[in-house]
């Protein structure tokens, strides 16, 4: 699995994808979130915090946490469907992801 981090029409879309190359999960959010996730992510995956959080505008909460070595990113509900919340990134996919987010 590898991940994939694009910018597109206003929106951040985070996705892991299968070894067929289709999405397997994905995580949406608006641009302006683009400093916010970069330095979430940088800080989790760095050790610094477990888990660190960022309002999403529409009243979400991105929440950005270890899980296995690897991250867990989450879009928390209000008003949003349940589609495009939540990301993992694995371990020996985390090098890849984090110089997509920096470049996106």
């Amino acid at each position: 699995m590898s991940t994939q981090v694009v910018e597109a029409n206003g929106r951040l879309f985070c996705r892991r994808l299968a070894g067929d190359g289709s999405v397997a999960e994905w995580l949406e959010l608006p641009t302006t979130l683009k400093q916010p996730l970069m330095a979430l992510v940088a800080e989790v995956a760095a050790g610094r915090r477990e888990q660190s959080d960022f309002p999403v505008p529409g009243g979400d909460k991105l929440v950005v946490r270890r899980a296995g070595g690897g991250l867990r990113l989450e879009r928390l509900p209000v008003g949003f469907p349940n589609e495009g919340r939540e990301l993992d990134v694995s371990p020996d996919a985390l090098p890849l992801f984090l110089s997509q987010v920096r470049g996106v």
